[in-house]
């Protein structure tokens, strides 16, 4: 059974499930290891969509908090997703990305292909061609 649209609030982040495989995230401000819980949470209860595709909106993102990097690196298993899209991350926010993909990878908790899932885009309109093809690669395999 697919699921259907569902919205949250995570201190002043916001997360929208679009069936059948989008969860899009707007981040505004900081990322504390509250609100990483949180989402993980979110992961959990959308299991029966995974994997997702996420999109995460970087414009008004704040500094992640270093706890709350690893809570993701440790607590968000690589099959749970079958790609990450962030929308104008800044450089900080692509090498933290990229960071905690390779500590997820070197905990156990990543593959050797996490970094691969992970795309940077500066439009939504690129978002929505990289969605297309994540699911024309899952269809291939």
């Amino acid at each position: 059974m697919t699921q259907g649209p569902r919205e949250w609030m995570v201190g002043s982040h916001i997360f929208r499930f679009e069936p059948p495989d989008v969860l899009w995230a707007t981040y505004h401000g900081p990322l504390t290891l509250a609100h990483a819980t949180r989402i993980v949470g979110i992961y959990q209860e959308m299991r029966e969509a995974h994997p997702l595709i996420t999109v995460s909106v970087m414009k008004d993102a704040g500094r992640l908090d270093p706890e709350a990097g690893r809570y993701f690196s440790e607590k968000v298993p690589s099959e749970w997703s079958l790609g990450t899209i962030y929308i104008g991350a800044r450089l900080l926010h692509r090498a933290l990305a990229r960071g905690i993909s390779l500590a997820a990878q070197v905990t156990g908790h990543g593959d050797t292909r996490s970094a691969e899932r992970l795309h940077f885009v500066s439009t939504f309109e690129q978002a929505h061609e990289v969605i297309s093809q994540l699911r024309a690669r899952r269809r291939k395999a």
